[in-house]
């Protein structure tokens, strides 16, 4: 079977898609880049366009982000196979927005959830629905007397419902709550909820995740801690896990449950006079963790979280930026794949910058094979990076190795996510 890959970049300025085919020897090449440029707000401005989600769905490519010169305004774009831009959504009816993440429902529609600022008022928590063919369906604005909401995570239930985790600002503790919201499908807010840990520091939600039985699951942080918390499909809360670290830099930061309820998270540990850690635990579905282990490179620096992925077999690969020193007098940064067992044994990890001196890993994603996706950047002593995107088989073989450097010089390319189809088609957007 011909494999494709996508490769979707973001670069400042413009919304890159990219596609490639292997040849039979399973050599890659570019097939097509698409491109998306936000208007100009005046003449001679050139604006810088972000990219901050992407989903893949019954071949389509939807990708959202903002376009940002004398202010932010969200785009959302939605792409064919061929790379043909089928339509382009904007909302800028506020003094400032960025859309934060979307998801794409059984039918096609799009929803989008982002930040947005009024001129006279605070932040607010925007989402807006899309039909397939890109008609704007209804906005629902969330709004509380702290007057700052913030949304980092969108997601779908079975039943269409859909689910928005952030946080909170509270104006009589002076402090941000973690925030979780539910509308149907129609944009009726079910229900909202905020969680402040009773100790007065900052709660956030960063991601979040349906387990099987309709029950939220949010990872995030109650300073100093890593914070998961588990909500009833009705909004009760079941329980909530501050799992103690060691400085107020320690956080989940990702979270994927499997198909019988287990939870998997992914963050940053930084013990006592170390530098970050990679942290992941596997917890059960009354919050009890089952399994953790932490990595760290072999050079006196910290290590960043990229993400996580399971696989078929129930096991779990991650992703992130290492540093290691392989001799006295130097040290580089890598992108580090780990996959775990199901029990968490540590099955085997790779370390790879390709052609550069340094490269870390963002984003990681799984076929229905077992085979692994991996998609981050590299950089030379220059400074300008290009994105870099890995094939790994189940066994942690490097398959192949891709690079994608705008056609500009002297600029910068980075990845933000990657996705795979029922195809083993694989795209990749950022910025």
């Amino acid at each position: 079977m011909i494999k494709r890959i996508t490769l979707k970049t973001l670069a400042i300025g413009l919304m890159t898609l990219l596609l490639a085919i292997p040849s039979a020897n399973a050599q890659y090449m570019q097939n097509w880049v698409a491109q998306y440029n936000g208007p100009a707000p005046i003449p001679g401005w050139e604006p810088a366009d972000w990219v901050t989600d992407m989903a893949v769905r019954d071949g389509y490519v939807y990708v959202t982000g903002y376009e940002s010169a004398t202010t932010a305004y969200w785009a959302t774009v939605k792409y064919d196979y061929s790379g043909q831009e089928l339509w382009v959504q904007r909302l800028v009816d506020g003094q400032s927005q960025t859309a934060e993440a979307l998801a794409i429902d059984e039918a096609g529609n799009v929803y989008v959830t982002g930040y947005q600022k009024q001129f006279s008022a605070g932040g607010d928590v925007a989402t807006m629905k899309y039909s397939p063919d890109g008609d704007s369906l209804w906005k629902q604005i969330y709004a509380s007397p702290g007057g700052n909401n913030q949304p980092n995570d969108i997601t779908i239930d079975a039943s269409g419902n859909i689910y928005i985790a952030g946080a909170s600002w509270v104006a009589a503790q002076q402090d941000f709550d973690l925030l979780l919201l539910k509308y149907d499908s129609n944009g009726n807010l079910l229900w909202d909820r905020t969680l402040d840990n009773g100790d007065g520091q900052l709660d956030s939600g960063y991601e979040l995740d349906i387990d099987p039985y309709g029950n939220a699951i949010v990872a995030g942080y109650t300073e100093p801690n890593p914070y998961l918390v588990k909500y009833s499909p009705t909004g009760d809360l079941l329980w909530q896990d501050e799992h103690v670290g060691f400085s107020t830099n320690d956080e989940w930061k990702r979270v994927e449950t499997d198909s019988v309820g287990n939870i998997y998270v992914l963050g940053e540990i930084s013990p006592p006079g170390e530098p970050n850690h990679l942290w992941t635990a596997k917890y059960d579905t009354d919050g009890n963790i089952l399994w953790e282990d932490n990595y760290t490179g072999t050079a006196d620096e910290s290590c960043y979280t990229g993400n996580l992925a399971i696989m078929p077999d129930g096991g779990l690969v991650i992703t992130g930026q290492s540093w290691d020193m392989p001799s006295s007098d130097s040290s580089y940064i890598s992108i580090v794949t780990i996959r775990y067992a199901l029990d968490g044994t540590k099955l085997w990890q790779q370390l790879e910058r390709v052609r550069y001196a340094h490269a870390n890993g963002d984003d990681v994603a799984i076929d229905a094979e077992g085979n692994i996706y991996i998609t981050g950047f590299g950089y030379n002593y220059t400074y300008w990076e290009d994105i870099i995107t890995l094939g790994y088989s189940p066994d942690g073989e490097l398959l192949w190795s891709q690079i994608y450097a705008g056609p500009e010089p002297d600029q910068s390319d980075y990845p933000k996510a990657i996705a795979v189809d029922e195809n083993a088609n694989v795209f990749v957007t950022g910025s």
